[in-house]
């Protein structure tokens, strides 16, 4: 454990200082206190000494009645902070550190979950922005992803800081897979704030790629909800502007948009039909992009049968060996996860895609990966 402490005191001045103040605590929440006050003590910690056996359901009780009563949340919030919050990535790793001493169960993510809910209704906004900037710098900054879901769905982001955070954020996540916290939060924000969600890709001017994804992530997930009235004619003009735009970026959105709308369940095979025909008649550029859409879109798990045999149909019919390596690399990752029961399905769709180069190690890894699960 590092030195997280979030003022000039030393560990043993923090200790006093928590001494002094925890006796209500104490007295409410015992466990929660005392791995509390292992925090402030600055000693170093393991996996070992996390919570077990009978402690670890004494906790839990203590986590929901914690999470029944906003008094003990601030409770808990004023003893890790002691004289007060940081606005900056101590905050995220004091809360983490917290949370991960006593268990890395879901549990504990809740609790560190509504602690940052509670300290960010607690300050100020330009405070509140100044600390949700900070996480991108923070060390834990993957375990604090975990938070957006639920944090997304009850506090309300500022649109223009929010289109800046989503950038940044997804900016420190680069190519690391573990960002399902980052999408996860923004369909929270799409599902729960949409008006600011569709303000958000207007504001977005598409010449980024990080822009380009969360552009047609957020346009997925609106179009897939039961949205008000005149929201919904607020979205209708703003899908078409991306649909019919001259700039190939913008209508980029508009195509990968379904690949949302789909793994929400609501794309029907006569969306499908449209949209594949659109791309299919559009730049070399979109004929291209299709292929690795239409795989994106048949992995929902949401799809109907009928939906998955019209789209590998589409795709026996215009599957060809001349694909760029990514399209390539995009059908043999399709054909090695729908499934050992579509392996026919699977080993005709990478037929037509052969001959594939030697250097190609990620696609080849991909068809590896295959024929092992048919072993």
């Amino acid at each position: 454990m590092s030195d997280k402490r979030v003022s000039g005191e030393s560990s043993g001045e923090c200790t006093q200082i928590f001494e002094n103040q925890k006796e209500d605590l104490v007295q409410e929440l015992p466990q929660l206190s005392h791995y509390i006050g292992k925090i402030h003590s600055g000693n170093s910690w393991t996996p070992n000494d996390r919570a077990q056996g009978e402690t670890l359901e004494t906790i839990k009780r203590e986590i929901n009645d914690a999470l029944s009563d906003e008094k003990l949340i601030q409770k808990i919030l004023s003893a890790l902070f002691l004289s007060e919050i940081p606005k900056n990535k101590k905050f995220f790793e004091v809360l983490n550190d917290f949370r991960l001493c006593i268990t890395s169960g879901e549990e504990m993510k809740t609790l560190a979950t509504e602690i940052l809910y509670s300290t960010l209704k607690g300050l100020e906004q330009d405070e509140v922005e100044k600390l949700l900037n900070s996480l991108p710098e923070a060390d834990s900054f993957f375990l604090s992803l975990e938070y957006l879901p639920k944090l997304l769905s009850k506090y309300e982001l500022r649109t223009t800081f929010a289109t800046a955070w989503f950038l940044a954020l997804l900016e420190r996540i680069g190519n690391d897979l573990a960002s399902s916290g980052f999408w996860d939060g923004l369909k929270s924000f799409c599902e729960y704030f949409p008006e600011n969600a569709l303000e958000l890709t207007k504001s977005l001017n598409q010449e980024h790629p990080n822009q380009i994804s969360i552009s047609a992530f957020t346009l997925g997930i609106l179009r897939a909800q039961d949205l008000k009235s005149d929201l919904q004619a607020e979205f209708n003009s703003q899908e078409e502007k991306f649909a019919s735009s001259p700039m190939p970026q913008d209508r980029e959105v508009y195509h990968r948009s379904w690949i949302q709308t789909a793994w929400s369940g609501k794309m029907s095979t006569s969306d499908f039909a449209t949209i594949s025909d659109r791309m299919s008649k559009g730049t070399t550029q979109e004929r291209t992009q299709i292929f690795s859409i239409v795989c994106n879109i048949l992995l929902n798990p949401k799809r109907s049968e009928d939906f998955f045999a019209y789209g590998i149909k589409w795709l026996l019919e215009n599957l060809h060996s001349d694909l760029p390596a990514e399209i390539k690399y995009s059908v043999a990752n399709f054909a090695e996860r729908i499934g050992t029961d579509k392996t026919d399905t699977a080993l005709n769709l990478l037929k037509l895609v052969l001959p594939i180069p030697s250097e190609h190690q990620g696609t080849w890894g991909r068809i590896e990966y295959f024929l092992v699960d048919l072993s």
